[in-house]
C-alpha cells in the first residue's frame, strides 16, 4: 500500500498529527465543508465528486493536520457492505469524523446509519491508537431555531441507540457525540460554527507522528482488504518488533537511524520522542557527537570490526585529545578511557531507545526475546570495540588495531608509530636507540656508555640485544634491561596464529 508523495511526507512528520474526515450523505457539501475547515482544496459539485476516499495533507503551526474525503454514503454505486467497510475504516483512523447530512431523520438516513451500525462488531476495539475520536453531526442550513434542531436530532439518535444492542456511536466513537447545526455559509454564525469546533478539535488525541498514523492506516486497510477481524494488537506487535530489528544495525554502527548519506536521530516508535545521548560528563567525549560516530560496521545485522573503523576511531580521538603520537604508552591509555567511554555511551543511547520503543509490552514473548538479542549485541559491540590488548610486534607499545584482528602479510600487531624511542640517552643529547617503550635505561648505543656485549636473552622478541649495563662490569651477565623478556615461537596450538605470551 502506497500513498504517493504524500508517503514521504508524512513519514517525515515529527510532529503530532490530527486526522479529520468528513463523510455522510451525498451531495450535502461534505467536501466544501471540510475545504472550510481545514483550508484544503477538494473538489466541490452539486453532483456526485469524490470517489473512494481523498487525502490531504496541512501543516499548521506545530501540527499536521490530514484531511480524509469520503465518498457519499447510500448510493447505488456502492454496496451496504462497501458503505460498512468505509464508515469502519473512517472511525479506526480519524480523531474527529464529522457527519454532513441535512436536517431530516428519514428511512434513508436511518439506514444510513444502520449500515455504519453493520461493522460495530467486526475489528476488536482495544487498540489505543484506533477509535479514538468524537463523532460530529453536521447538519447543513439550519436557518431557524437551531438548538430546537439539535435536540430534536439528538433525541433520534438516542432512539436509535436504546434499540440496538451495542450502538455504533459507543462502540467507534466512546459515546463521543455533538451535534452542530451550521447556517447557510452566508451567515456569519456558519464561520463562528466553524470556529468553535476548532476548539474541539485542539483537544482530540493526535498521532505520535505521521509514520504512526501510516502504519494505522495500512495496517486496518489491509485486514479490510483480506476480511482479517482478528484484534490489531499483534500484527502491531509484529511491526514493532520488525522496525526494532531494521534500524537497530544502524543505531549499534552509527547511533542513529536512516541511510547512511541522511542519517537521524533515533526516535521512540510510540511517542515519536526523539532520544539523544546523555552527557557523560567529560569534555572531550561529550565533544565527539554520538550521531554519525561509527563504531562498527554492519554485517549480517551485527556489528562487525575493521581495522579501518578502528583507524578512523583513534583519528577522531586523537584530534579530540590534540594528541601528536597516539601509539605514545601515556597517549594510549587516555584514547582507551575515551574509546570505552564513546561505547558505553552509544550502548545507554540503544538502551535507552529500545526500552522507550517497548514500554507497556516487556510481558510479550516477541519483545522478551528481542530485548535479549538486543542484549547480545550490546555486549558484542563492547567485547570487540576496544584496542588490542598485544604488545606491538616491532617494539614495547600496545597493538593499535582492533581486539580479535586477523593476521595478514603485515606484522601481527601494529603500535602505529615509526617503533623508535623518542627519549634522550642518559648519557648525552643523543636520542634513545632502542625501540619504543622499552624498560631500562635509555641509550645512544654508544659503548662509552654502556657495555655493548650481546643480552643473555638476545633472540626474545623483545630483546633489545646488547647490554645496558656500565661497561666493564664483571660478574654477572649481560643484560639488556628488558625487566620481561617474552618467547619468540608460536603458540603450540595448532588453530592459533599468535606468538606465545
Amino acid at each position: 500500500i502506497r500513498f504517493g508523495m504524500y508517503e514521504p511526507l508524512l513519514q517525515a512528520a515529527k510532529q503530532n498529527v490530527v486526522v479529520v474526515s468528513s463523510m455522510g450523505k451525498q451531495s450535502t457539501g461534505k467536501s466544501f465543508l471540510l475545504n472550510h475547515f481545514l483550508g484544503t482544496a477538494f473538489d466541490v459539485s452539486g453532483d456526485r465528486c469524490t470517489d473512494g476516499v481523498w487525502l490531504s495533507v496541512k501543516q499548521v503551526g506545530d501540527r499536521t493536520y490530514v484531511a480524509l474525503d469520503f465518498e457519499g454514503l447510500g448510493t447505488s454505486e456502492r454496496r451496504p457492505q462497501e458503505d460498512m467497510l468505509l464508515s469502519l475504516l473512517n472511525a479506526a483512523v480519524s480523531r474527529m469524523t464529522i457527519f454532513r447530512t441535512d436536517m431530516s431523520w428519514d428511512d434513508f438516513t436511518l439506514s444510513l446509519f444502520r449500515r455504519m451500525q453493520a461493522g460495530a462488531d467486526l475489528l476488536p476495539k482495544d487498540d489505543p491508537d484506533l477509535f479514538r475520536g468524537p463523532f460530529v453531526i453536521a447538519l447543513k442550513d439550519i436557518e431557524t431555531k437551531p438548538e430546537e434542531v439539535n435536540k430534536e436530532f439528538m433525541s433520534k439518535i438516542g432512539t436509535m441507540c436504546r434499540d440496538t444492542k451495542v450502538p455504533f456511536l459507543d462502540v467507534f466513537y466512546h459515546k463521543q457525540l455533538k451535534v452542530v447545526a451550521f447556517e447557510n455559509m452566508t451567515n456569519p454564525l456558519y464561520f463562528k460554527r466553524l470556529k468553535d469546533l476548532k476548539k474541539r478539535l485542539e483537544i482530540c488525541t493526535p498521532y505520535a507522528g505521521g509514520g504512526a498514523f501510516v502504519l494505522n492506516l495500512k495496517l486496518i486497510m489491509s485486514k479490510i482488504a483480506v476480511l482479517d477481524w482478528t484484534p490489531t494488537s499483534e500484527a502491531k506487535l509484529g511491526q514493532r518488533v520488525s522496525r526494532i530489528h531494521a534500524t537497530l544495525p544502524t543505531a549499534l554502527c552509527r547511533g542513529g537511524a536512516g541511510a547512511a548519506n541522511d542519517l537521524g536521530e533515533l526516535v521512540c516508535l510510540q511517542s515519536n520522542a526523539v532520544v539523544l545521548a546523555e552527557p557523560s560528563g567529560d569534555a572531550v567525549v561529550d565533544g565527539i557527537s554520538d550521531l554519525g560516530l561509527i563504531l562498527a560496521e554492519e554485517k549480517g545485522g551485527c556489528p562487525d570490526f575493521t581495522q579501518d573503523v578502528m583507524a578512523a576511531l583513534i583519528a577522531t580521538i586523537q584530534a579530540a585529545l590534540a594528541l601528536s603520537e597516539p601509539g605514545s604508552q601515556h597517549n594510549r591509555s587516555r584514547i582507551v578511557v575515551v574509546l570505552d567511554a564513546l561505547v558505553q555511551r552509544r550502548c545507554k543511547k540503544t538502551r535507552a531507545w529500545l526500552q522507550s520503543c517497548v514500554s507497556g509490552l516487556e510481558g510479550k514473548q516477541k519483545i522478551q526475546d528481542l530485548v535479549r538479542e538486543v542484549g547480545n549485541k550490546l555486549v558484542m559491540l563492547q567485547d570487540r570495540c576496544k584496542l588490542c590488548v598485544a604488545q606491538c610486534s616491532q617494539c614495547a607499545l600496545g597493538c593499535m588495531l582492533p581486539g580479535g584482528h586477523s593476521s595478514g602479510a603485515a606484522p601481527d600487531h601494529n603500535c602505529g608509530t615509526d617503533h623508535v624511542c623518542k627519549h634522550k640517552c642518559l648519557f648525552c643529547d643523543d636520542t634513545c636507540s632502542a625501540f619504543a617503550g622499552h624498560t631500562g635505561k635509555h641509550s645512544c648505543g654508544n659503548k662509552e656508555h654502556v657495555c655493548g656485549e650481546p643480552c643473555v636473552h638476545s633472540g626474545s622478541r623483545n630483546c633489545r640485544s646488547v647490554c645496558t649495563k656500565e661497561p666493564g662490569h664483571s660478574g654477572d651477565e649481560h643484560h639488556c634491561g628488558t625487566e620481561v623478556h617474552y618467547c619468540a615461537n608460536k603458540c603450540s596450538l595448532p588453530a592459533c596464529k599468535q606468538l606465545c605470551n
